[in-house]
């Protein structure tokens, strides 16, 4: 069984993407939200071993907040995180400011999440780890959610056929990354100043995808955009 198909089976509304939501109204969109909180409340309360997974993204839990003082409101905490949102009130004032004049959702763009074909889980999740990706939660070895903080989310999907893709991660500092992510991962690229202002590396992860890391430098900003003129 799917993971899809065992949320459903359920009675459970897990997607599997944010942009699973659709283009709803607010209204319907924030319902949705609503209803993955009570549901995930009620899938920790039970001691299903999904929903206790995806509570290990709440800050406090399990260590210092126990199964049986997992509240609502911690609930509704963790579906925020998931979205990209540091609280329950942001991710509800966001999603009700969603719309134009004339009351239709406005195509607004937060952020773009990629789900990663790998041949393992477990070593996917093993060589995000180290550079500082955290593990959100997991689903047999089947599929995963690495939590980079902020907006940053990587999905992991086990596949047997992997075409590799390439990610840009924009950071504050990418001298800090390439000391870290040069002892744990392999290199394509070692660390240089492009001619398009950034400073970057890039290293291969678990099937092959390629995840460039850099920031703009201050002098000349990030001119990927600038003319070929």
């Amino acid at each position: 069984m799917t993971f899809d198909a065992r949320s459903q089976a359920a009675g459970n509304c897990v997607p599997r993407h944010p942009s699973e939501v659709g283009l709803k109204a607010p209204e319907a969109k924030l319902r949705h939200f609503k209803k993955q909180a009570k549901a995930l409340l009620k899938g920790v309360h039970g001691g299903d071993r999904l929903w206790l997974s995806q509570a290990r993204l709440h800050p406090r839990f399990p260590d210092q907040l126990e199964v049986c003082d997992f509240k609502l409101s911690d609930a509704q905490l963790v579906i925020a995180l998931q979205q990209g949102f540091a609280s329950w009130t942001r991710l509800k004032a966001s999603t009700e400011s969603l719309r134009t004049r004339t009351g239709d959702l406005a195509m607004k763009m937060n952020y773009l999440t990629p789900e990663l074909p790998v041949p393992s889980i477990a070593d996917a999740i093993a060589s995000l780890e180290p550079i500082g990706f955290r593990k959100a939660w997991e689903y047999e070895d089947n599929f995963a959610c690495m939590f980079g903080g902020g907006n940053i989310e990587i999905y992991l999907r086990r596949e047997d056929e992997i075409h590799p893709v390439t990610m840009y991660l924009k950071v504050d500092d990418a001298d800090s990354f390439y000391d870290v992510c040069s002892q744990h991962s392999e290199l394509v690229d070692p660390i240089r100043n492009t001619p398009w202002g950034m400073r970057e590396f890039a290293i291969r992860t678990v099937g092959g995808h390629v995840l460039r890391i850099g920031h703009a430098e201050p002098e000349g900003g990030d001119r990927r955009q600038m003319s070929k003129s």
